[in-house]
């Protein structure tokens, strides 16, 4: 069994360590999930990030394609958008961590 689409739990962890569970099936996109949390805490989507061990989770995936196991643990992590303007004018975007050093993304940017 396994390869139908029973539906899983996954739990859902934030950063002040919040665990909310979701049942899902496999077929289910993640940006499903993304949604209702972000309504539930009242920010949009794209101010959230959802990693599985450590990776970077789109919202395209699937418990099925992420190859989740039930009761696997996703974080949840805020993020906010700088925009950098160089001397041309030219914004570039960096999507950040709210506790990510400004210095780190300075020296992303301009190396060193």
């Amino acid at each position: 069994g396994g390869e139908g689409n029973e539906p899983i739990s996954v739990c859902v962890k934030d950063q002040a360590g919040g665990e909310t569970i979701f049942k899902i099936k496999k077929s289910t996109k993640m940006s499903k999930v993304f949604n209702v949390l972000a309504q539930r805490k009242g920010v949009e989507p794209a101010s959230l990030r959802f990693l599985l061990r450590g990776e970077h989770i789109c919202p395209d995936e699937t418990p099925k394609t992420l190859d989740l196991k039930e009761n696997d643990q996703i974080d949840c992590v805020s993020v906010i958008t700088i925009k950098i303007k160089d001397e041309d004018g030219n914004e570039t975007p960096f999507i950040v961590e709210e506790s990510t050093k400004l210095s780190d993304i300075f020296k992303g940017k301009y190396g060193s």
